[in-house]
C-alpha cells in the first residue's frame, strides 16, 4: 500500500497545513519540501493516530471500516458513491471555503486529514483509480476498528436449502447434442424439443461455450476435426475441458443471455475478468455450507457492487428491462442488470459446469441456496473431476429401424448414428436416459448428402448393437443405397363402394377433385381431409356413408 510520503507529495503547503492544524501539529516549515518529513514523522505515532481518530465523526469512521474490510482499498467510484464526493477545487477556491473546516462529506474529512490518498492500481480485471489508507495508518486503524472478516451474505436455513439440485454432468451430453444436430444441419426448432429439459438461458451460452473451446468456427458451425477429439475424452475430461474454456474466454459476454434485459449496443464490460473476480469470492464461502442466493447478492452490493464495471460506470450502458422497456441507468439499476448477472452466473453456468450444487424451498422451485460442489477443486485447477460412469454400453436396433442408446454409450457414437437417423424423443433422467432414433430413407438420404455411406452406419451398428441385427435389416439398407427408396407407406382413406352407380355419380362431381387414386372398380383413394366433403356430397347423391373405425 502507498505510504504517507507518496500522499502528501505533490501538495502545495497550504494544503499541508491544513493537514497539520486537522492533527494538531505545529508546522512551521518554510516549504512543502521542508513540511513532508515533519508531518509524516508525526502523523506516524500511534498516539497521534488514535487521538485524531477519536475525533472522527462516525460517518467518516464508517468510510475508514469500509476500506479496511477491502484491504485498505476500495475503488475511488464505491468510496464516492457510499461516503460522498470530494469535490474538485483549485487552490485559490480551496484557500477560500476551507473545505477542511467544513466538509460536505465524509471523503473530504478524511482527504483533508491525508487519511485517504487516491491513486491508480494495476489490479484485475483492468487499472483504474482506487482510494486507500496509507500504509503507516492502517494497523492502528484496524484495532480501533475491532475488525472482523466480512461475510458474503449469510448461510441458508433448513428450509431455503430443503431441496438440492446436486451439480451434474448433463452439459457434457447437451454439448454432443448440440453439436450432432449443427453438423446434421437442424435449425434450432428443429431439434430443441428433444430435448425437452434445457435449462432457460442454456442453449445460446452453450453455443458459445463451444465457440470458446474452438468447437465451432466463427461462422458457430462445427469444426470436425475438433470434434472427435472432445467426444472421445472421458466425461469429467470433457468437463473439465468446458469448465476451461469458460473460465478463460474473453468473448463469451454471460450479461447477454439474461433473458430479462435488452442490451442495445455493445457495452464495454469485461467478462473475463467479472467471472474471476466472482470466482475468487467464491473460494471464500465455507465448504459444505450452503448460502442463501438472495444474501450473497446483497453482499456484493454492499462490499463489491463494481465487479463487472471496474471504472464504476453506471450511465453508458445502454441496457433496457425487456418487459417494460425501462431504460436500466446508473446504480439505482444495480439490482436489475448486476444482481440479474449474479444470479445467472449462480443458477446458470456455475452450476452447469458443475462448480455449484442448488437447492430450493420446493422440489421444481427457483433455487434459493447454492453450495461450492465437491468438483470445484479439479475445475478451478482446469481439470475435470473423477465421475465414475464409462460409456461402454450398447445400443438396440428393432426390426422396425428403431435405435435406442443409452446415455452412456460412447458421446461419439451416438453423434454418428444421430447423422444417421431421425432424432425422435430423448426418456429418463440424468444417467438413465434413454435416446430413441428412427432409421428412415429421409435421413441416409441427408447423410448420404454429407458423404456418409449406408455401409459405414451397417459397421457401426453390427460392432455396437447388443445382440445380431434384425433379419433383413443390413440387406435393406444396402438396397436402398444402390436404388433408393423401394417401398413408400402413406396415411390413406380407403373409400369401397357396393354400388357401382354410386362411384360413377361421384366420379362426375365437382368433389372428384379429392379423388387420389383410383384402385379398382370398386375402390377409390381420397384425400385425407377430404371425408367431409365426399360424404356430404354422397348425401346429396342420396347415398349413405358408412364409416368403419
Amino acid at each position: 500500500m502507498p505510504k504517507l510520503n507518496q500522499c502528501l507529495q505533490g501538495n502545495d503547503l497550504a494544503f499541508l497545513r491544513m493537514v497539520a492544524n486537522s492533527w494538531g501539529i505545529e508546522l512551521t516549515a518554510p516549504d512543502a519540501v521542508a513540511a513532508i518529513p515533519i508531518l509524516i514523522e508525526e502523523m506516524r505515532k500511534p498516539e497521534n493516530i488514535r487521538l485524531v481518530f477519536q475525533t472522527l465523526p462516525e460517518e467518516a469512521r464508517a468510510a475508514i471500516q469500509s476500506l479496511l474490510e477491502h484491504e485498505a482499498r476500495i475503488s475511488w467510484a464505491q468510496l464516492t458513491r457510499q461516503h460522498g464526493a470530494l469535490r474538485a477545487m483549485g487552490p485559490g477556491k480551496r484557500d477560500r471555503e476551507r473545505p477542511d473546516l467544513s466538509p460536505s462529506s465524509a471523503v473530504e474529512i478524511l482527504w483533508y486529514r491525508c487519511m485517504i490518498g487516491k491513486a491508480f492500481f494495476n489490479l484485475p480485471p483492468e487499472a483504474q483509480e482506487f482510494a486507500y489508507i496509507p500504509e503507516e495508518l492502517i494497523e492502528t486503524f484496524s484495532s480501533l476498528c475491532n475488525i472482523t472478516p466480512a461475510h458474503w451474505g449469510r448461510p441458508a436455513t433448513s428450509e431455503e436449502s430443503a431441496f438440492s439440485i446436486p451439480a451434474n454432468d448433463n452439459i457434457v451430453d447437451q454439448s454432443s447434442d448440440m453439436l450432432a444436430a449443427l453438423r446434421v444441419g437442424f435449425e434450432m426448432n428443429q431439434w430443441k424439443h428433444f430435448r425437452n429439459n434445457w435449462p432457460r438461458g442454456l442453449v445460446p451460452f452453450l453455443r458459445e461455450l463451444l465457440y470458446a473451446a474452438y468447437l465451432l468456427d466463427s461462422q458457430r458451425q462445427p469444426v470436425s476435426e475438433k470434434i472427435r477429439d472432445f467426444l472421445t475424452h472421458s466425461r469429467g475430461e470433457a468437463l473439465g475441458l468446458l469448465a476451461k474454456y469458460w473460465i478463460r474466454s474473453k468473448s463469451l459476454n454471460e450479461l447477454k443471455f439474461i433473458e430479462t434485459l435488452n442490451i442495445e449496443e455493445n457495452i464495454e464490460n469485461t467478462p473475463h475478468g467479472t467471472r474471476q473476480i466472482i470466482l475468487e469470492i467464491l473460494s471464500e464461502i465455507s465448504e459444505n455450507q450452503w448460502w442463501n442466493i438472495n444474501s450473497f447478492i446483497e453482499a456484493m452490493h454492499n462490499r463489491e457492487p463494481d465487479f463487472q464495471r471496474p471504472g464504476g460506470n453506471y450511465d453508458s450502458w445502454y441496457i433496457r428491462d425487456k418487459e417494460t422497456d425501462t431504460l436500466l441507468h446508473g446504480f439505482s439499476s444495480w439490482y436489475e442488470v448486476d444482481g440479474a448477472l449474479l444470479r445467472y452466473m449462480i443458477t446458470g453456468p456455475l452450476h452447469w459446469l458443475g462448480f455449484l450444487d442448488l437447492a430450493g424451498k420446493n422440489e421444481g422451485g427457483e433455487p434459493t441456496a447454492f453450495r461450492n460442489s465437491s468438483w470445484i477443486p479439479a475445475l478451478w485447477s482446469e481439470h475435470g473431476p473423477e465421475i465414475i460412469a464409462e460409456e461402454d454400453q450398447k445400443l438396440n436396433v428393432s426390426m422396425d429401424a428403431t435405435l435406442t442408446m443409452p446415455l452412456l454409450t460412447p458421446r461419439w457414437l451416438r453423434y454418428q448414428i444421430a447423422r444417421f437417423c431421425e432424432w425422435v424423443k430423448l426418456t429418463g433422467e440424468n444417467h438413465e436416459q434413454t435416446y430413441h432414433f428412427h432409421a428412415t430413407p429421409r435421413s441416409l438420404k441427408r447423410a448420404v448428402s454429407q458423404g456418409l455411406k449406408a455401409n459405414q452406419f451397417i459397421s457401426l451398428l453390427e460392432r455396437w448393437s447388443s445382440s445380431p441385427l434384425p433379419e433383413g435389416f443390413a440387406q435393406a439398407l444396402e438396397n436402398w443405397e444402390q436404388s433408393g427408396t423401394q417401398v413408400t407407406l402413406q396415411p390413406a382413406i380407403l373409400v369401397r363402394f357396393n354400388n357401382p352407380e354410386a362411384l360413377a355419380a361421384l366420379e362426375k362431381s365437382e368433389s372428384s377433385r379429392l379423388i387420389l387414386e383410383s384402385l379398382n372398380e370398386k375402390t377409390i383413394r381420397i384425400h385425407p381431409n377430404a371425408e367431409t366433403e365426399i360424404t356430404e356430397t354422397l348425401v346429396k347423391m342420396g347415398y349413405l356413408a358408412h364409416r368403419e373405425e
